[in-house]
């Protein structure tokens, strides 16, 4: 009867965490295309879909149904083999304002990149 009891816990996933970290429902990783061939349209759009989402009560609401009740996120960017980007570290989030937190890096990166031909980021888009 212990063998059996062994061999099922054994079985049952284990939540891999580094020091100090809780468990999370599931571990996402967004990966962005800045590849040519999208537009700087695109490339807006794909940024303010993830802003859009980290701030959407219902999205809190599936956080906070899991059985963890977090979850972790990090997002890079990529165009080719040689050329990718860390954009948002993993991040724990639990709550609204820890998605709102993630929201605001992301904010900064999409500000960040819309700067980087000498343009301004546009008032009121955020």
């Amino acid at each position: 009867m212990r063998l059996i009891l062994v061999l099922i816990l054994c079985g049952l996933p284990m939540p891999a965490l580094a020091d100090g970290e809780k468990p999370v429902d599931v571990a996402i990783v967004v990966s962005y295309d800045r590849s040519e061939s999208i537009d700087r349209a695109e490339a807006h759009t794909q940024i303010q879909g993830l802003i859009y989402t980290l701030r959407h009560p219902r999205f809190h609401a599936a956080v906070a149904s899991g059985y963890f009740g977090r979850i972790a996120l990090s997002a890079i960017t990529w165009s080719s083999f040689a050329k990718q980007e860390l954009i948002m570290p993993w991040m724990q989030i639990a709550t609204a304002q820890d998605a709102r937190m993630a929201a605001i890096w992301l904010r900064k990166f999409r500000a960040r990149g819309e700067m980087r031909d000498g343009e301004k980021p546009a008032a009121g888009r955020a």
